[in-house]
């Protein structure tokens, strides 16, 4: 088992051991177990996985990953588990950006919207994955 630390400004969010971890860089997914070369990296929006006794998934909102062979420390500004997530909240979040971008609105600063759009979708996604993951 691997030792995973993930920081939020409010603390330490999550203390875990698992035997993979998976999380979205800008170059793509890696994965990170105890055999994993010494590593830095930045974190996209994106989807995170562990894996140990069950699979958890989580919609972690960009930040840092520092790998070493004792751990992996995640440091994130935001990063909610699949059960945390508030579905309908992100479908009107997610309705409402792409509404936002579809104005021609000089007023409307796109590149905020298309973020929000982006974490909104990831945040949907994580929720269907549990969901499928509860049907299996």
């Amino acid at each position: 088992m691997y030792k995973v630390v993930v920081i939020t400004p409010e603390g330490v969010y999550l203390e875990t051991d698992v035997k993979e971890l998976y999380v979205p860089t800008p170059n793509g997914v890696i994965l990170v177990n105890k055999r994993h070369t010494d590593l830095v990296s930045s974190l996209s929006v994106g989807i995170m996985r562990t894996k140990a006794d069950v699979t958890k998934y989580y919609a972690i909102m960009g930040g840092v990953i520092e790998v070493n062979s004792e751990k992996a420390t995640i440091v994130t500004t935001d990063i909610l588990e699949s059960s945390e997530i508030n579905v309908e909240r992100a479908k009107e979040s997610l309705k409402r950006n792409q509404e936002r971008l579809a104005k021609d609105d000089p007023n409307i600063d796109k590149k905020r919207a298309k973020a929000s759009t982006t974490r909104a979708q990831v945040r949907i996604e994580v929720a269907l994955k549990e969901a499928m993951r509860d049907i299996s």
